[in-house]
């Protein structure tokens, strides 16, 4: 919720800072959805800073995690 507020408070800087803390919570969770989830929405982020590698390399981070696995 506040990566969100920030986003659409056009503090982007700040919103990526948050979504960093919440990857880093949801990788502590060992669920590959959630950490999924939150590496798609930083991609989002560095796309509007015009950060195009990280954009592409959150996404297809969040590509491969969101990928089946046996671990399910």
């Amino acid at each position: 919720m506040l990566r969100e507020h920030a986003r659409r408070s056009v503090r982007l800087g700040e919103a990526v800072s948050i979504g960093r803390q919440a990857l880093s919570l949801a990788e502590h969770t060992g669920d590959p959805t959630t950490v999924a989830f939150e590496r798609a929405d930083p991609a989002e982020l560095h796309l509007l800073l015009r950060e195009f590698a990280e954009a592409r390399e959150q996404a297809e981070a969040a590509v491969r995690d969101g990928e089946p696995s046996s671990a399910w």
